[in-house]
């Protein structure tokens, strides 16, 4: 049952669906809020291998807010409560009013029905694996999804307010399959039947189900409205995605319900195809969620390069969740960290792409009995487990300008266009195999590292163990100098700069205002 929070805001005072949310948190608040740090204890490395490969998972779960999250926190928090701003349903003429709407929307389904909303929406673009869904849902789950009324400053309430809804978009970028999506998700929500109410069983049209939509959203004074892999919209027949796209600007234009789109980069023309539809998925400015940065230059002027505090803060808090007897540790100057920059490198700055490679080092360390993280070990498992996204990988290390901007679904790529880097992707394939030059006694070591999972190499003796772990230190699986070269090779066939990063804060909470 809903519990009424006195509000500050005048604007909000007196409306129910408002004052029912949660407080509106500080930076602080919504720091501590999202953060989600699994148990970790240095007494697990000691337990039987068996045990931690089950533990190394925990690496998938942490989640530490950065800048840009307390952005999206704060665009959620602003446009939940300034969409509910003028749907009180306490005021008398609220729902006459309502049907007055729905009706318009119904007489011109695809008509431009104008009113001044309040409620403003957003878009968030960004290659997959950045963390754009997982960031909403986090945000999103800091409010509750229904929440019942029953009875507000002594008056009757019967309602059930739907405070966010999230929905993906259909494959084929279907409008109808959104429209009953819509209403399968809200029967799945509130267990009720406008699925079979208001749909005839999918043989409604378009034209019929979207004031339907409309009315049930109203019904439940729906908040926000979340779309997902909105890129989808591309696969849309003739006019589909503008379709689609009209409406939620009619929702919003008509209800007041503002909509959260989130997709890759594949879904900027059909969000940009039509100036009206583009402003209104930027009125609270758009998210460019671009891939971390290794490093950055420093602004006083001397150019020197020192970590990227988003990359900083993201792999010292992935590096503590380490389960292996040889416990590594990070430099205290990132920028000249070796395991830092290979994990970068094959990662590059993709946050699930960094974990999983992580997390699969740590694995073969354990079945290997190395125990121990290495650069050869990093750039092993990324050879030997990403036969599928290395070629894409490896376009955004040669052409991170020109063409990221174009990766989408990290799929979404010409594989032909790499056909020119061929012979250079050749040359490193072949240096990154080749011994280093300075490394006849870690011959044996790299064997170790680039063992595959399902062979684990037997190390018969502790003293092997130790000489082993002592050639770690000073070497590394691949000829560094080699790689360094091809990297300034490839700097000059490319001489445009990648695009600026979001100047996320090293501490999100203390820092967000810079």
């Amino acid at each position: 049952m809903a519990t009424y929070n006195e509000q500050l805001i005048p604007e909000y005072q007196g409306n129910p669906l408002i004052e029912a949310l949660p407080p509106i948190w500080t930076r602080a608040e919504v720091t501590r809020l999202l953060a989600q740090f699994p148990p970790y204890s240095a007494e697990q490395r000691r337990l039987p291998a068996h045990l931690r490969l089950h533990l190394i998972e925990n690496a998938r779960e942490f989640f530490i807010p950065q800048g840009i999250h307390l952005e999206i926190e704060m665009r959620i928090s602003c446009m939940l409560r300034r969409g509910l701003q003028q749907r009180n349903p306490m005021e008398w003429f609220y729902w006459s009013k309502l049907d007055e709407r729905i009706a318009s929307l119904q007489a011109r389904p695809n008509g431009k029905i104008f009113s001044p909303p309040n409620a403003r929406g957003f878009a968030i673009v960004g290659i997959s694996g950045m963390g754009k869904t997982t960031a909403v849902a986090n945000v999103l789950s800091l409010y509750p999804q229904v929440i019942t009324h029953g009875r507000y400053r002594q008056q009757d309430l019967i309602l059930q307010q739907i405070v966010w809804l999230k929905l993906d978009c259909p494959l084929d970028g279907s409008t109808k399959g959104l429209c009953l999506n819509f209403f399968q998700a809200v029967d799945d929500l509130l267990g009720t039947d406008y699925y079979d109410r208001y749909t005839g069983g999918g043989r409604r049209t378009v034209d019929d189900l979207l004031p339907r939509m409309a009315r049930v959203a109203s019904l439940h004074c729906l908040g926000v409205l979340v779309i997902d892999e909105i890129q989808n919209l591309s696969e849309a027949k003739s006019g589909g995605s503008a379709k689609m796209l009209n409406f939620f600007v009619q929702l919003e234009n008509t209800i007041g319900v503002p909509f959260i789109l989130i997709g890759t980069p594949k879904a900027i023309p059909a969000l940009s195809g039509e100036f009206r539809q583009a402003r209104r998925a930027t009125e609270q400015g758009d998210v460019y969620w671009e891939r971390m940065r290794e490093t950055t230059t420093d602004t006083g002027g001397g150019g020197n390069k020192r970590a990227d505090p988003v990359w900083e803060e993201f792999i010292r808090a992935l590096w503590d969740y380490q389960y292996l007897r040889q416990k590594t540790s990070l430099k205290a100057d990132l920028s000249s960290d070796a395991l830092s920059h290979a994990l970068y490198d094959e990662s590059q700055g993709i946050t699930a792409v960094a974990v999983t490679l992580y997390l699969l080092a740590q694995r073969r360390a354990i079945n290997s009995e190395t125990e121990k993280i290495t650069v050869g070990l990093i750039r092993s498992v990324a050879r030997d487990s990403q036969h599928l996204i290395g070629p894409m990988l490896n376009q955004l290390k040669l052409e991170s300008h020109r063409r990221s901007r174009g990766i989408g679904n990290l799929a979404d790529l010409d594989t032909g266009a790499l056909a020119s880097d061929r012979a250079f992707l050749s040359k490193t394939s072949d240096i990154a195999a080749a011994p280093s030059k300075s490394s006849k006694s870690g011959t044996a070591r790299r064997k170790a590292d680039l063992a595959p999972l399902s062979e684990p190499t037997a190390v018969t003796s502790q003293s092997a163990r130790r000489k082993k772990a002592a050639s770690d230190e000073s070497e590394t699986a691949y000829g560094e100098e080699d790689l360094r070269r091809l990297s300034v090779e490839a700097e000059k066939t490319n001489r445009a700069e990648s695009p600026s990063h979001n100047r996320h804060i090293r501490s999100a909470a203390e820092n967000f205002d810079e």
